[in-house]
């Protein structure tokens, strides 16, 4: 079985300031990323969910299922929209940094909350071996938490103001 490990991200600002595409962040690490299925062997496809049926490898390679680990198909989907943004910015100066301030913290997300159920595959006519995407998720309840920001959310007519004692940063974390 997968397990989970401790991982320390840090948000790099600079990464964001070039001119040119950028491909996949520093920090994230191109082995971060594998779009190679990985071997979940016969006997073990119920821990997994996979399904007899479903894409196995040859025989002589020792005849395990085919799947994929959600974590790196997220990542996957997100470098690729970072990607795409970035040629959309080329010759641009980023004047708002939300988008990629965005992009990193959904990156950081991905990463720390590590989805490792793993999806299958299956035979498709006239296609091959096809990815299962609909897999079953350990999910929180997203209504409760919802529902408690909702309780918890301050008024847009709340103020705020620097405290006695309160460091200022001379740059931003």
């Amino acid at each position: 079985m997968l397990t989970k490990h401790g991982l320390t991200l840090v948000l790099n600002v600079g990464q964001f300031q070039s001119d040119k595409p950028r491909g996949i962040p520093e920090n994230l690490g191109a082995n971060a990323i594998s779009d190679q299925p990985v071997a979940i062997p016969h006997e073990d496809r119920a821990l997994y969910g996979l399904q007899e049926g479903q894409v196995k490898m040859m025989e002589k390679y020792g005849g395990n299922f085919v799947a994929h680990i959600e974590v790196f198909h997220h990542l996957h989907c997100l470098v690729s929209t970072k990607i795409s943004l970035d040629y959309l910015v080329i010759g641009l100066r980023l004047i708002n940094m939300k988008g990629p301030h965005c992009l990193d913290i959904l990156r950081q997300q991905i990463m720390c909350t590590a989805d490792t159920s793993v999806f299958g595959q299956w035979w498709v006519k006239g296609i091959g071996p096809f990815v299962d995407f609909n897999t079953k998720h350990q999910c929180k309840d997203y209504e409760t938490i919802r529902s408690w920001g909702e309780k918890h959310q301050i008024s847009p007519d709340v103020e705020v103001e620097m405290w006695p004692g309160d460091p200022e940063l001379p740059v931003v974390p």
